[in-house]
């Protein structure tokens, strides 16, 4: 929150506006994609945030230019260095092709340009801007997602975009035998895929909108119960067990403020959060119990069990619709993709310290244990190193929350640890951090927080943060 008063209101008001459209798109890039047929869209976010950076970076000023450059942490330049090599000695092994590693270098490195807007040119009233775009999005998400699962369970219909995000999909991954596609986003009593690429992306989009409104205005008890059970319903309907638990965690911990527990502290709204929860917990139970002849508690009763018996290994249910998982639970997956790993690593020892990479060449990544895949492409080495640095600012966020506590400082650093925690916590399951709709929030929740760590910020919160 630095350098954005120097700037001409005429500059500052077009910046503003066009990264705001920059942000829309970050997740309704993918709906242009699928309704244009065109993987370029992909492209659009950043085509606005350039333009934004043109009207408010100091380009002509060699002394404002080198300011930025000096100031931009080191992390954020070795991140860009191992990418570009990493991917680049997997071209010289012809393990990937040219065009794969230009496709797989940009959409890495395109989004640390988020970082720069956030850390060096945003003030207290565009922040809230680009937070309400932000919001505004995650309820645009929220909407279709409980739109194509009412029309998928209720109506028994495909909707037209679903139809069409397949199409798409099976284009770009260049599919013969259709017979080996996952179909589920194109089948009735099947969960929605949402309005981007996996029900993964799309729940995680759903919970930003959340914690950019949390970040927006203060909800006080009843209201903050409200919105939150409004998305913690969606993400319900929705089914995705991984986003239910994520976002049942966060709003307990961080929005219910049960964090202050770590400081020996609780609250009344504490207590209230336990009283309406339990009720709820009960309410819901008594209504999956109640109602299962109807194909959507069906089936969410179905997916629940799957997830506990793969959970806690306790065997398999066969549920409708699902082609994989049937038997086998997280420990068992673990174990076989450690061994691949281990497998992988005796192809290619070098891999130990260079990583797999980002294309799915020496390993193939999406499937259900995102830590070990993230693992692999890094190499266990800097792997450490980068989940200790990214282990240190959730920390000192959570910190920074009980320090301003009620303030315009305390929502954003709300606002970074969610996004950082829940990223960091879907890796337990799926690898979502490298896709190019949630990279860009890791890259903005960092430039938030470096900004309000920036030499402007308290100095109380500095002296107590390095005690």
């Amino acid at each position: 929150m630095n350098n954005i008063e120097s700037i001409s209101s005429e500059n500052n008001y077009i910046y503003t506006t066009f990264l705001s459209i920059s942000l829309l798109l970050i997740p309704l890039s993918f709906s242009l994609q699928v309704i244009y047929m065109q993987p370029f869209m992909a492209l659009l976010p950043y085509f606005f945030l350039l333009i934004a950076l043109l009207f408010i970076l100091p380009i002509y000023n060699l002394n404002g230019m080198n300011h930025i450059f000096i100031n931009i942490p080191s992390y954020i330049y070795l991140f860009g260095i191992f990418v570009i090599f990493s991917q680049s000695f997997q071209l010289m092994l012809g393990l990937i092709s040219i065009n794969e590693l230009v496709s797989s270098v940009l959409f890495l490195l395109l989004p640390m340009l988020f970082y720069l807007p956030f850390r060096f040119f945003v003030n207290r009233s565009n922040v809230n801007i680009f937070l309400f775009c932000i919001a505004i999005a995650g309820v645009i998400v929220s909407i279709f997602f409980i739109y194509d699962t009412v029309s998928k369970f209720i109506f028994r219909e495909i909707t037209p975009y679903a139809k069409q995000a397949f199409d798409y999909s099976i284009a770009q991954q260049g599919v013969v035998n259709l017979e080996d596609v996952n179909r589920a986003r194109i089948s009735t009593l099947s969960r929605s895929h949402g309005l981007l690429q996996s029900h993964s992306v799309s729940s995680l989009w759903v919970m930003v909108g959340y914690f950019a409104l949390m970040a927006i205005y203060d909800f006080k008890k009843v209201s903050l119960m409200f919105v939150t059970s409004i998305f913690f319903i969606t993400l319900l309907v929705a089914m995705n067990f991984s986003s239910i638990i994520i976002f049942f965690l966060l709003s307990v911990f961080i929005y219910f403020e049960y964090f202050k527990i770590l400081f020996l502290r609780i609250t009344s709204n504490n207590i209230i959060f336990i009283f309406f929860a339990l009720i709820g917990a009960t309410l819901l139970t008594g209504l999956i119990l109640f109602n299962l002849e109807n194909p959507l508690v069906k089936y969410f009763y179905n997916v629940a069990t799957l997830q506990f018996s793969a959970l806690f290994g306790t065997g398999g249910v066969a549920i409708e619709n699902l082609s994989t998982g049937n038997g086998v639970s997280f420990s068992d997956m673990y174990a076989e993709n450690i061994t691949n790993y281990k497998q992988v690593l005796l192809q290619y020892p070098y891999a130990i310290i260079t990583g797999t990479g980002f294309s799915s060449t020496m390993m193939g990544y999406g499937g259900d244990t995102g830590i070990i895949e993230t693992v692999s492409k890094f190499s266990p080495g800097i792997f450490l190193i980068v989940l200790f640095a990214y282990l240190k600012v959730i920390y000192k966020s959570i910190i920074g929350v009980h320090i301003y506590k009620g303030s315009f400082e305390s929502y954003q650093y709300k606002f970074i640890a969610s996004i950082l925690l829940a990223v960091l916590i879907y890796e337990y399951h799926y690898s979502i951090w490298g896709l190019k709709n949630v990279l860009p929030l890791i890259f903005i929740a960092l430039g938030m927080y470096d900004s309000l760590n920036s030499k402007n910020s308290n100095l109380k919160y500095k002296q107590r943060l390095m005690s």
